[in-house]
Parts: C-alpha cells; structure tokens; sequence
C-alpha cells in the first residue's frame, strides 16, 4: 500500500473483478485474499482522510470521503468472511449458498437482536468531535 490507497484500491478493484470473473469457484482464496486487501485499503485510506480533517479543520468532502471509505472497507471484510464461511462450509460438506443464504436473512431481519458493546466509528459525529477522536490518539 505504502500511502498509495488510491492506486491501490483501483488495482485491488480490478484484481477481484478479474478473480470473480475467472476462478470457477467462487469460495476461492484468492477471491478472499484481495477482498481482505481491497478492505484493507479503503479502511487505511480512511484512517488517513481523518487525520487531514482533523489536522485541516475539517473539510466536508474529506469528512465525507473518510466515512464512505470506512464504511466500504468494513463491506469487503465482511465479504471475505462471508468467502472464508463459503470455503470451510465446503470442506465441512455443507453448501456454501445455504449455509449463507441463512446469515443473509438474519441481517435483513427486522427483529434480529441487538448485539451489545459495538464500538463505533465516530464517522457520524461532527467534524469537531473527530478532530477531538484523532488528536487524543
């Protein structure tokens, strides 16, 4: 990555569309590999985008940039999960699909269960209360 997170995550975008595109398994490790990647650069482009607000004063598009990059790198984490779920699923004899199709309906479930002691982003806070978040770390 080395500070390149936009070049980064056009390389990794184009590497998992080309992976999804031409693997015959879709619970590939490689499929996982550059989800956790792609993940890993939007959450680092993040991380940084919230420094510069904080340090700048916060800008609006900034601001608004760190929390689409957060929220986009935690989808691809929870997509290489749900590949790793895929792949031992297979190993255990189960079916992929079923098996996720499953934890699909619970999240779209209104009366899914609160999961207690979340931490959050601060992504939704005023600019000021993250200038405050990364200036006390």
């Amino acid at each position: 990555l080395n500070g390149q997170y936009v070049s980064s995550i056009q390389d990794y975008s184009s590497c998992l569309a080309l992976r999804q595109r031409y693997l015959k398994d879709k619970w590939h490790r490689s499929i996982a590999d550059t989800q956790f990647n792609l993940g890993l650069s939007y959450l680092s482009s993040s991380s940084d985008l919230q420094k510069e607000t904080a340090a700048a004063g916060g800008t609006p598009n900034a601001a608004a940039l760190a929390k689409e990059h957060c929220e986009k790198g935690i989808a691809k984490h929870v997509e290489c999960a749900k590949t790793f779920c895929g792949m031992l699923a297979k190993l255990c004899g189960a079916d992929p699909d079923t098996l996720l199709e499953s934890v699909d309906n619970w999240e779209e479930s209104p009366a899914k269960p609160a999961v207690a002691g979340l931490k959050t982003t601060g992504l939704d806070d005023s600019a000021s209360s993250m200038a405050a978040a990364v200036a006390s770390q």
